[in-house]
C-alpha cells in the first residue's frame, strides 16, 4: 500500500475510531470496577398479588419493604411497562394505613406521588416522596389496574406477568407472586410455569396459586404464567392481543416470503451475471508469458487485468512517458520533484489521446498558451514542480480514469465502459439499501413513542449521560464514531469509481424510490415496524448482493477476454521473474517493464529484485549533484551530474536509488491521493427454562414472543 493513498488515510481514521472505542471500554470497565455493589439499602421483601377479574382486567398490589443501611433516602420509584395490556389506571400509593396524595405539578412534598407516562420506553413512571430516612425501614404498597391483561385462546386463557422485574438496584431477599383466579379450577386443568429465577409453586386453594423465590440479585426477575380452561373470562380477545397476533402472523409469513425472495433474487442475480457479465470462454494460453502479449500501454493493460481503474494507472502512464523520453523527473529532496516536458516529433506523434490528457493535467499549472506552444513549436522546455501539481490535479483524476476506460472500449476489449457498467448495478444495490434504511428510519421516527420523545430529543443525551455516567457515554460516542468511520472507509473505496457512475444512473433512483415507498407504505398499513422487518432485511441482503455482483459485471469482448488472459500470464511472469533465469542477464528489461509493474501493482517487488541484481538506474530519473544524496555513497561531489548518476548501478546505490525510485512512486501517489481526498467524500423473547406445576403435561394455548405484562424497575433514592 502506498504511503499517503486515500486507503491509508481511511484505514488510519478507522484505527483511531476503534482506539476510541477501546478507550471508552477501558474507562467503562474501570468505572464498573469502582462501583460498589452495596447501594446503601436492600429489599427485604417484594410481595405481589395479581387478582384476575372476570372481564380480563388484573388488579395488582405490590408490597415492598426497604431496609436503609447507609445514607439518606426520601423517594421511591416504579417504572411499569405498558405492553401486553390495553392500559393502566387507578394508581395508588400507600404506606401502612397512610394513603399518599397525588401531587400537582413537580412538587416533591412528603407523602405525595407523581405519575408520568414515559412514551420513549412505553411505561408508566410512579415516584413517591417521604421524609428523609436513614438506618430504618419503610414498607410501601402500590396498587394499580391492568386493563384486559388476560390472553384469550380457544385452548385456554392465560395470565402471563412479570411479577418482579429484573431492574432493581438492590438484592431482594424474599419475592412472592400470588395469582387469584375469578373461579374455581381443578389442579389438573391448570398449567403453571415461572421464568427467570427458580421459584417454588404451590396451589393454596382452587382459586389461588403462589410462586415463591428467594435472593434475587439485580438483573434477576420472577415471571409467572398461569393457564386455565377457556370460557371463564367474559371478554373477547383484547385489542393488544389481536394486534400482536396479527403482527406475529405477518412476521411468520413475511419470513417465509423473505427466504423465498432471497433464493429467487440471488438466482436472478446469477442469471443476470451469466448472460450479461460472464466473460466469453477463451482457449488456453501459457501460464507465463516472458514478453508483453500486445501493444497495449501499461495503463490499459492494468485496467484490462483488474477491470477497475486506480490512481496507479496514472502513475504508470507518467513513468512510461518518462521511459519513452517524453518526460524527465528530477528529485530535489523534501519529497519534491520537477517534471520537464522533452519535445520530440517522433516521440509525441505516438501519444494516445489519454496520454496527452495526462500531460495537460500534469502541466496545467502553466498557462495553456505556453503548453500549446511547447507542443506545437517544440522549442520550449516546459517545467513544473510537484508542489504546484498538488494544488490542481484532483479535478483531473476522474476525467483521466474515465478516458482510459473509454479507450479500452474503443480498442474492442470491453463491451461497455467497465466502471459505468459496474456502477449501474452498484447503484441498484445502494439504492435498495438506502431506500430500505430510510423507510425503516422514517417509520421509527414517526412511531408514537419516538415522535413524542423527539420533542425533548435534546435532553436524551443528557439522560444517557446521567444514566450511564461518563464512561458509558464515552463508550456510546466511540461506538457511533467507529461505525461512521467504518462506513466511510468502506464507501470510500468506491467513491470516484462506482459511486460516481451510480449517481448518474436512473436505476439508482428507481431502486431507492421503490424500496423506500414500498416499505414506508407497508409499515403504515400494518402499523408495526416489526411486521416489515423480515422482508426489509431480505431486501438489504439482496442489495448487498447487487453491490458484490457489480464487481463482476464488466464484460469483456471475445478479443478482450483472450487479451486479458495473456496479459495476466505476463503479469505472473513479472511477479515471479526470478524463477525464469538469471536476473543479471535480464537487467535490460528492468526499465522497459517498470511501468507495467506499477500498473499491475507489483512495483516494489520488481525494484527490490533488480536492486539485488545490480540493474542500471533509470536514466529518466535525475539526482543533481547537490540534491538527494544516496546513502552508503557519501555526498556527491560538485561536477558529478546526471550522467555519472545514470552510469552507476542499482546495487551501488541500493538504498539511495531504490529510495529515490520509491520516493517517485510514493510522491506521486501522495500527490494524487492528497488532491483526491475531496473525491473520497464527493458529490420471541428469550425465556429461561421454566419449572412446571400441576397439569404441566401438554403445550400452552398460545403466547408467541410477547412476554408477560408488568415488571419494570423498582427502587428508592
Amino acid at each position: 500500500m502506498q504511503r499517503g493513498s486515500p486507503l491509508t488515510r481511511k484505514s488510519l481514521a478507522l484505527r483511531w475510531g476503534l482506539l476510541l472505542v477501546l478507550l471508552g471500554l477501558l474507562l467503562g470497565m474501570s468505572g464498573c470496577a469502582d462501583t460498589p455493589e452495596d447501594v446503601g439499602y436492600y429489599t427485604e421483601s417484594h410481595i405481589v398479588d395479581l387478582e384476575v377479574a372476570s372481564n380480563g382486567d388484573v388488579r395488582v398490589t405490590e408490597k415492598l419493604k426497604y431496609v436503609y443501611q447507609r445514607g439518606a433516602f426520601h423517594f421511591g420509584y416504579a417504572f411499569i411497562p405498558l405492553g401486553n395490556t390495553d392500559g393502566l389506571k387507578n394508581v395508588e400509593v400507600w404506606e401502612g394505613s397512610r394513603r399518599y396524595c397525588l401531587a400537582s405539578g413537580t412538587a416533591e412534598a412528603p407523602f405525595t406521588y407523581q405519575v408520568t407516562e414515559n412514551t420513549l420506553n412505553d411505561c408508566l413512571e410512579i415516584r413517591w416522596f417521604y421524609p428523609y430516612t436513614t438506618r430504618d425501614d419503610r414498607t410501601f404498597t402500590l396498587k394499580y389496574l391492568f386493563r384486559h391483561a388476560v390472553r384469550i385462546y380457544p385452548e385456554g386463557d392465560q395470565l402471563w406477568a412479570v411479577a418482579v422485574g429484573g431492574e432493581h438496584a438492590s438484592t431482594i431477599y424474599i419475592a412472592k407472586a400470588t395469582v387469584h383466579l375469578p373461579m374455581d379450577v381443578a389442579a389438573s386443568d391448570l398449567r403453571l410455569a415461572s421464568y427467570g429465577v427458580r421459584a417454588d409453586q404451590a396451589m393454596l386453594d382452587s382459586r389461588t396459586i403462589r410462586f415463591s423465590a428467594n435472593h434475587l440479585e439485580p438483573g434477576q426477575q420472577l415471571e409467572v404464567r398461569v393457564q386455565w380452561p377457556h370460557g371463564f373470562i367474559t371478554e373477547t380477545k383484547p385489542a393488544w392481543q389481536v394486534r400482536e397476533e396479527r403482527i406475529q402472523a405477518t412476521v411468520a409469513w413475511g419470513t417465509v416470503f423473505s427466504l423465498v425472495f432471497l433464493v429467487v433474487g440471488f438466482g436472478g442475480l446469477f442469471l443476470v451475471w451469466y448472460f450479461k457479465g460472464r466473460d466469453p470462454r477463451v482457449r488456453a494460453v501459457a501460464t507465463y508469458l516472458p514478453y508483453p502479449p500486445g501493444e497495449l500501454p501499461p495503463a490499459l493493460a492494468g485496467l484490462l487485468t483488474a477491470e477497475k481503474s486506480s490512481l496507479r494507472l496514472i502513475v504508470a502512464t507518467i513513468v512510461d512517458l518518462s521511459r519513452r523520453g517524453v518526460l524527465s523527473i528530477t528529485g530535489w529532496g523534501d519529497r519534491d520533484y520537477e517534471f520537464k516536458l522533452l519535445w520530440s516529433d517522433e516521440r509525441t506523434a505516438t501519444l494516445r489521446p489519454y496520454e496527452r490528457s495526462v500531460l495537460e493535467a500534469l502541466f496545467s499549472p502553466l498557462e495553456a498558451m505556453e503548453i500549446g506552444a511547447a507542443l506545437v513549436r517544440g522549442n520550449l522546455q516546459t517545467r513544473v514542480s510537484l508542489r504546484d501539481v498538488r494544488k490542481h490535479f484532483g479535478s483531473y483524476i476522474r476525467p483521466l480514469l474515465g478516458e482510459m476506460a473509454r479507450t479500452v472500449v474503443q480498442e474492442g476489449l470491453f463491451v461497455d465502459h467497465p466502471e459505468a457498467t459496474a456502477g449501474r448495478y452498484f447503484g441498484v444495490g445502494v439504492g435498495l439499501l438506502l431506500g430500505t434504511v430510510a423507510a425503516l428510519a422514517l417509520l421509527f421516527v414517526l412511531s408514537p413513542n419516538v415522535s413524542a420523545t423527539l420533542t425533548g430529543g435534546a435532553l436524551l443525551w443528557w439522560d444517557i449521560l446521567t444514566m450511564w455516567g461518563i464512561e458509558g457515554f464515552l463508550i456510546l460516542v466511540g461506538l457511533v464514531f467507529s461505525a461512521v468511520m467504518t462506513g466511510l472507509a468502506i464507501l470510500g473505496q468506491f467513491v470516484g469509481r462506482y459511486t460516481w457512475y451510480a449517481a448518474q444512473s436512473w436505476w439508482t433512483y428507481i431502486a431507492f424510490s421503490a424500496a423506500g415507498l414500498g416499505f414506508a407504505v407497508g409499515g403504515w398499513l400494518f402499523g408495526s415496524l416489526l411486521a416489515i422487518l423480515p422482508p426489509a432485511l431480505a431486501v438489504i441482503i439482496w442489495g448487498l448482493g447487487f453491490v458484490v455482483f457489480s464487481f463482476y459485471m464488466p464484460r469483456c469482448t471475445p478479443q478482450g477476454a483472450l487479451e486479458r488472459v495473456r496479459w495476466r500470464a505476463f503479469r505472473r511472469y513479472l511477479n515471479q521473474i526470478e524463477l525464469f533465469g538469471d536476473l543479471v542477464a535480464a537487467q535490460a528489461i528492468f526499465d522497459r517493464y517498470l511501468p507495467y509493474a506499477i500498473a499491475f501493482g507489483i512495483e516494489k517487488e520488481w525494484v527490490q529484485k533488480f536492486a539485488v541484481a545490480g540493474a542500471p538506474a533509470p536514466s529518466w530519473f535525475i539526482i543533481p549533484a547537490l540534491g538527494v544524496v544516496p546513502r552508503r555513497m557519501g555526498r556527491l561531489r560538485p561536477g558529478l551530474g546526471a550522467g555519472a548518476m545514470a552510469a552507476a548501478s542499482l546495487s551501488d546505490v541500493s538504498d539511495g536509488m531504490y529510495r529515490s525510485l520509491q520516493d517517485v512512486s510514493d510522491g506521486l501517489f501522495d500527490m494524487l491521493g492528497s488532491v483526491s481526498t475531496g473525491l473520497s467524500t464527493g458529490p420471541l423473547k428469550s425465556l429461561d427454562v421454566g419449572t412446571g406445576g400441576p397439569g404441566d403435561a401438554g403445550g400452552w394455548s398460545g403466547g408467541g414472543f410477547g412476554g408477560g405484562v408488568g415488571g419494570g424497575a423498582r427502587g428508592v433514592g
